[in-house]
Protein backbone atom coordinates (compact mmCIF):
# COMPACT_ATOMS: atom_id res chain seq x y z
CA UNK A 1 0.00 0.00 0.00
CA UNK A 2 2.69 2.49 0.97
CA UNK A 3 4.52 1.81 -2.28
CA UNK A 4 1.64 3.29 -4.25
CA UNK A 5 2.40 6.67 -2.67
CA UNK A 6 5.57 6.78 -4.78
CA UNK A 7 3.50 6.65 -7.97
CA UNK A 8 1.85 10.00 -7.30
CA UNK A 9 4.62 11.84 -9.14
CA UNK A 10 4.04 9.84 -12.36
CA UNK A 11 1.79 12.46 -13.89
CA UNK A 12 1.82 10.81 -17.32
CA UNK A 13 0.87 7.32 -16.08
CA UNK A 14 -2.09 6.03 -18.10
CA UNK A 15 -1.94 2.24 -17.56
CA UNK A 16 -1.35 0.49 -14.24
CA UNK A 17 -1.46 -3.27 -13.72
CA UNK A 18 -1.67 -4.39 -10.08
CA UNK A 19 -3.08 -7.84 -10.88
CA UNK A 20 -2.39 -10.36 -8.09
CA UNK A 21 -0.96 -7.71 -5.74
CA UNK A 22 -2.59 -9.16 -2.64
CA UNK A 23 -1.04 -6.49 -0.41
CA UNK A 24 -2.94 -3.72 -2.21
CA UNK A 25 -5.92 -2.63 -0.12
CA UNK A 26 -8.43 0.21 -0.04
CA UNK A 27 -5.98 2.45 1.81
CA UNK A 28 -3.33 2.18 -0.89
CA UNK A 29 -5.64 3.22 -3.70
CA UNK A 30 -6.12 6.67 -2.22
CA UNK A 31 -2.67 7.47 -3.67
CA UNK A 32 -3.94 6.93 -7.21
CA UNK A 33 -6.88 9.30 -7.16
CA UNK A 34 -5.05 12.20 -8.86
CA UNK A 35 -3.33 10.21 -11.61
CA UNK A 36 -4.57 10.36 -15.23
CA UNK A 37 -5.14 6.59 -15.31
CA UNK A 38 -7.15 5.30 -18.23
CA UNK A 39 -6.57 1.57 -17.60
CA UNK A 40 -6.35 -0.04 -14.18
CA UNK A 41 -6.15 -3.74 -13.32
CA UNK A 42 -6.97 -4.54 -9.69
CA UNK A 43 -7.84 -8.18 -10.31
CA UNK A 44 -7.27 -10.39 -7.28
CA UNK A 45 -6.33 -7.46 -5.07
CA UNK A 46 -7.59 -7.28 -1.50
CA UNK A 47 -10.01 -4.39 -2.07
CA UNK A 48 -13.57 -3.57 -1.05
CA UNK A 49 -16.25 -1.07 -2.05
CA UNK A 50 -14.23 1.67 -0.31
CA UNK A 51 -11.46 1.34 -2.91
CA UNK A 52 -13.88 2.09 -5.73
CA UNK A 53 -14.72 5.37 -4.00
CA UNK A 54 -11.08 6.43 -4.46
CA UNK A 55 -11.35 5.78 -8.21
CA UNK A 56 -14.56 7.63 -9.00
CA UNK A 57 -12.91 10.76 -10.41
CA UNK A 58 -10.31 9.03 -12.58
CA UNK A 59 -10.61 9.14 -16.38
CA UNK A 60 -10.77 5.32 -16.45
CA UNK A 61 -11.76 3.72 -19.73
CA UNK A 62 -10.82 0.19 -18.68
CA UNK A 63 -11.20 -1.33 -15.22
CA UNK A 64 -10.39 -4.92 -14.28
CA UNK A 65 -11.88 -6.15 -10.98
CA UNK A 66 -11.81 -9.91 -11.56
CA UNK A 67 -11.86 -12.00 -8.37
CA UNK A 68 -12.49 -8.98 -6.15
CA UNK A 69 -14.98 -10.84 -3.97
CA UNK A 70 -15.60 -7.94 -1.60
CA UNK A 71 -17.04 -5.70 -4.35
CA UNK A 72 -20.80 -5.61 -3.83
CA UNK A 73 -23.85 -3.70 -5.08
CA UNK A 74 -22.89 -0.61 -3.07
CA UNK A 75 -19.41 -0.53 -4.59
CA UNK A 76 -20.67 -0.40 -8.15
CA UNK A 77 -22.33 2.92 -7.32
CA UNK A 78 -18.85 4.52 -7.44
CA UNK A 79 -18.43 3.53 -11.10
CA UNK A 80 -21.51 5.26 -12.48
CA UNK A 81 -19.78 8.46 -13.62
CA UNK A 82 -16.63 6.93 -15.10
CA UNK A 83 -16.03 7.02 -18.88
CA UNK A 84 -15.63 3.23 -18.90
CA UNK A 85 -15.56 1.34 -22.16
CA UNK A 86 -14.35 -1.98 -20.70
CA UNK A 87 -15.37 -3.41 -17.32
CA UNK A 88 -14.42 -6.83 -15.99
CA UNK A 89 -16.43 -7.93 -12.94
CA UNK A 90 -15.80 -11.66 -13.33
CA UNK A 91 -16.32 -13.46 -10.00
CA UNK A 92 -17.56 -10.44 -8.05
CA UNK A 93 -20.40 -10.58 -5.51
CA UNK A 94 -23.15 -8.20 -6.60
CA UNK A 95 -26.73 -8.56 -7.84
CA UNK A 96 -29.30 -6.86 -10.05
CA UNK A 97 -29.21 -3.89 -7.69
CA UNK A 98 -25.54 -3.33 -8.43
CA UNK A 99 -26.15 -3.60 -12.16
CA UNK A 100 -28.56 -0.67 -11.88
CA UNK A 101 -25.53 1.56 -11.18
CA UNK A 102 -24.05 0.60 -14.56
CA UNK A 103 -26.97 2.03 -16.58
CA UNK A 104 -25.24 5.41 -16.83
CA UNK A 105 -22.10 3.93 -18.45
CA UNK A 106 -23.17 4.94 -21.94
CA UNK A 107 -19.69 4.35 -23.41
CA UNK A 108 -19.45 0.77 -22.12
CA UNK A 109 -18.75 -1.68 -24.94
CA UNK A 110 -17.20 -4.66 -23.11
CA UNK A 111 -18.72 -6.16 -19.95
CA UNK A 112 -17.62 -9.37 -18.28
CA UNK A 113 -20.07 -10.75 -15.71
CA UNK A 114 -18.89 -14.37 -15.89
CA UNK A 115 -19.30 -16.39 -12.70
CA UNK A 116 -21.35 -13.68 -11.05
CA UNK A 117 -23.83 -16.10 -9.53
CA UNK A 118 -26.29 -13.46 -8.34
CA UNK A 119 -26.93 -12.07 -11.83
CA UNK A 120 -30.47 -12.98 -12.91
CA UNK A 121 -32.90 -12.09 -15.68
CA UNK A 122 -34.13 -9.09 -13.67
CA UNK A 123 -30.63 -7.62 -13.63
CA UNK A 124 -30.28 -7.76 -17.40
CA UNK A 125 -32.88 -5.01 -17.82
CA UNK A 126 -30.27 -2.59 -16.46
CA UNK A 127 -27.94 -3.34 -19.35
CA UNK A 128 -30.30 -3.07 -22.30
CA UNK A 129 -29.61 0.60 -23.08
CA UNK A 130 -25.83 0.19 -23.09
CA UNK A 131 -23.88 0.10 -26.39
CA UNK A 132 -22.42 -3.31 -25.52
CA UNK A 133 -20.45 -5.15 -28.18
CA UNK A 134 -19.06 -7.86 -25.88
CA UNK A 135 -21.02 -9.49 -23.04
CA UNK A 136 -19.90 -12.46 -20.97
CA UNK A 137 -22.60 -14.07 -18.80
CA UNK A 138 -20.96 -17.47 -18.29
CA UNK A 139 -22.25 -19.31 -15.22
CA UNK A 140 -24.73 -16.58 -14.31
CA UNK A 141 -28.33 -17.28 -13.26
CA UNK A 142 -29.78 -16.11 -16.59
CA UNK A 143 -32.62 -18.22 -17.97
CA UNK A 144 -34.19 -18.48 -21.42
CA UNK A 145 -36.43 -15.54 -20.56
CA UNK A 146 -33.36 -13.46 -19.86
CA UNK A 147 -31.75 -14.49 -23.11
CA UNK A 148 -34.80 -13.15 -24.97
CA UNK A 149 -34.13 -9.70 -23.46
CA UNK A 150 -30.69 -9.64 -25.06
CA UNK A 151 -32.24 -9.00 -28.48
CA UNK A 152 -32.29 -5.33 -27.42
CA UNK A 153 -28.48 -5.26 -27.52
CA UNK A 154 -28.30 -4.68 -31.26
CA UNK A 155 -24.59 -3.75 -31.28
CA UNK A 156 -23.56 -7.03 -29.65
CA UNK A 157 -20.76 -8.84 -31.51
CA UNK A 158 -19.74 -11.37 -28.83
CA UNK A 159 -21.95 -13.16 -26.30
CA UNK A 160 -20.90 -15.92 -23.92
CA UNK A 161 -23.75 -17.77 -22.19
CA UNK A 162 -21.84 -20.95 -21.43
CA UNK A 163 -23.45 -22.95 -18.64
CA UNK A 164 -26.31 -20.55 -17.91
CA UNK A 165 -29.60 -21.83 -16.53
CA UNK A 166 -31.58 -23.61 -19.19
CA UNK A 167 -34.92 -23.60 -17.41
CA UNK A 168 -37.88 -21.89 -19.03
CA UNK A 169 -37.72 -19.13 -16.37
Amino acid sequence: DDGLAHLQSLTQLRHLNLHFCHDITDDGLVHLKHLPLQCLDLSRCNITNVALGHLQRLPLQRLELEHCYAITDEGLMHLKNLPLQHLNLNLCEFSKYGLAHLQSLQQLKHLNLAYCGKITDAGLANLLTLPLQHLDLERSQITRAGLVQLKELTQLEYLNVTDVQHSKG
